[in-house]
């Protein structure tokens, strides 16, 4: 199992428990905020995040989790999708799930390794940008939707942008497997 997917786990572990303390307190709006809302946040990192295919075991457990925190406000919804990924039974007389203990050390190295690599590509469309000369008229040459490359960034661009963040990641105690995630996002 690879760094990413012991990452996406943690976080499915995290929303079971915050999703239940939510609604255990009756606090549904929060409830869907952690076991819906931060849930597809989390999947969509780890899907843009893996380079070496999604693991079918993470996948199995997100859908299964996903729709058994849904199921207490959404319950068609949610024994429709219980049936479509193949599970016997209605989705209403399953046991809530059960979460192993949440590493947060594992949680803070991936939230680094998200803004890391957020404030990374932000100052590389900088600079492109900076090199790219003005935008159209009238473009809102602030956003990061209006940079307009004066050319095909080049391979040597990329592997620069890779070694720099080699160098300066060399230094912290990240590790190797998380730094390979990080590269992975780039």
């Amino acid at each position: 199992m690879e760094f990413n997917d012991k990452v996406f786990l943690n976080e499915i572990n995290e929303a079971i428990i915050e999703t239940h303390k939510a609604f255990s307190t009756m606090n549904f709006r929060n409830g869907l905020k952690s076991g819906y809302y931060d849930l597809q946040t989390n999947r969509n990192f780890y899907r843009a995040s893996v380079s070496n295919g999604l693991n079918k075991n993470v996948l199995r457990r997100y859908m299964e989790v996903s729709i058994l925190l849904l199921s207490p406000i959404c319950p068609h919804w949610s024994q429709a999708m219980w049936e479509l990924i193949g599970n016997q039974g209605l989705v209403l007389h399953q046991k809530w799930p059960i979460a192993d203990p949440v590493d947060k050390q594992l949680i803070a190295i991936s939230k680094y390794i998200q803004d890391f690599s957020h404030e990374l590509r932000l100052g590389f469309l900088s600079f492109l940008k900076s090199k790219g000369g003005k935008g159209k008229k009238g473009s809102d040459s602030g956003s990061a939707r209006s940079v307009s490359l004066p050319c095909r960034p080049l391979k040597s661009d990329c592997f620069s942008l890779r070694y720099f963040t080699y160098m300066w990641l060399r230094g912290s105690l990240i590790g190797k497997q998380a730094f390979c995630a990080l590269l992975a996002t780039l």
